[in-house]
């Protein structure tokens, strides 16, 4: 069976919730992934106009919805910055049930890595982790997906980059989903494929899918990365994964790039609709 392909327009997007809505739907994609940050979420690109637009189209076009959650600290270890990261969160959490999100993307802490310590490292973890606690306990039908973040962002120290990370998460949260970002595993010692075996298919709800050169993080088109996307597809294949596959890209050329080189892929290896 064919997987939903969709977007998840990143911040270079040229356009407002509606326009990526509108531009996923014209162009034949299955899902959307909205992102409630800025500058999506800045007064000139979103009031309720444009989010009712958003949500309408959504659901007339049939795609299946996604919301990626603010980019905060959840983790923060001063209590006021921690509350804020946190609030933001539960607003935006409302924001994906009233739109009829599937699912909701969330990263998860840092320490400035020039500062880290083991007791503050473990106290940025616990406060994830309760943080996740309080999202889960308000999101009712919308799946909240940890991200594996970006591992080669040196000067932070992320409590979830790597398979052990997310895993330490979930045997913690049982209703705890991921959010897989094909780009982030390319950048650690595993290959994405190996990264996805490893990590298991159950329990993700949605994967951001682009390309980089292995060593940053760089958000490029599927022609234009060294991730071996034949092995990544039969590796999904193989593990009978259902999970979407969000192209998490910002120009629309590198989206329709991105659209035909899968669908190439799936295509030659008989999957059908």
């Amino acid at each position: 069976m064919f997987p939903l392909i969709g977007t998840a327009p990143s911040r270079t997007f040229p356009g407002n919730w509606h326009d990526a809505v509108k531009f996923s739907a014209k162009h034949g994609f299955d899902a959307v992934e909205l992102k409630y940050e800025v500058p999506f979420t800045l007064p000139d690109h979103l009031d309720g106009t444009v989010m009712a637009a958003a949500g309408e189209r959504v659901h007339s076009d049939g795609l299946f919805l996604s919301l990626h959650g603010p980019y905060a600290n959840i983790g923060n270890l001063i209590d006021c910055r921690y509350e804020a990261a946190v609030a933001e969160h539960l607003e935006a959490i409302e924001v994906a049930k009233k739109l009829g999100a599937r699912t909701y993307t969330i990263h998860g802490g840092w320490v400035e890595q020039a500062y880290s310590t083991d007791d503050l490292f473990t106290e940025c973890r616990a406060r994830v982790l309760h943080a996740l606690e309080r999202i889960l306990s308000v999101a009712g039908p919308v799946k909240i997906c940890l991200e594996n973040q970006n591992n080669a962002e040196s000067a932070k120290h992320k409590t979830n980059c790597l398979v052990p990370d997310l895993h330490w998460f979930g045997s913690r949260l049982p209703q705890l989903c991921y959010t897989f970002d094909v780009g982030h595993a390319n950048v650690t010692t595993l290959t994405p494929d190996e990264f996805l075996r490893q990590l298991g298919p159950e329990r993700i709800g949605l994967a951001h899918v682009h390309d980089n050169d292995g060593k940053t993080d760089q958000h490029r088109s599927l022609a234009d990365g060294t991730t071996d996307w034949n092995a990544f597809v039969d590796t999904y294949l193989d593990l009978d994964s259902q999970f979407p596959l969000m192209f998490e890209l910002g120009a629309p050329d590198d989206l329709l790039t991105s659209q035909r080189i899968l669908g190439e892929i799936f295509g030659a290896k008989g999957t059908g609709d």
